[in-house]
């Protein structure tokens, strides 16, 4: 989910495999984000590691956006455009949970 915090979104935490880079994971969720209308690229996209799993690694995508109440259609944009920057970069998504 995409939680609005003082214009802070936060993307849905993402697992990717440990054979993934970290970088790669990061740079296309960056990415993803900058190529997202409505989030805001003034303030840099960041990403947290948000644990480290057995089956792989919890990212999860911090954006701002100034426009709340658009945060269903942002959700809805970054999913679509974070699809196309994994398959762009031949990565997979192992899982995703509903933690914001």
């Amino acid at each position: 989910n995409i939680t609005e915090i003082n214009s802070e979104t936060k993307c849905r935490v993402l697992q990717w495999s440990h054979k993934v880079p970290w970088e790669k994971v990061h740079e296309r969720l960056i990415e993803a984000a900058v190529a997202s209308e409505g989030v805001n690229i003034s303030r840099e996209p960041y990403v947290l590691q948000k644990s480290l799993e057995k089956e792989g690694v919890l990212y999860e995508l911090n954006a701002f956006t100034d426009a709340p109440d658009q945060l269903e259609t942002i959700y809805s944009t970054l999913h679509i455009k974070i699809r196309e920057k994994l398959k762009e970069a031949n990565i997979e998504v192992l899982d995703s949970a509903n933690n914001a």
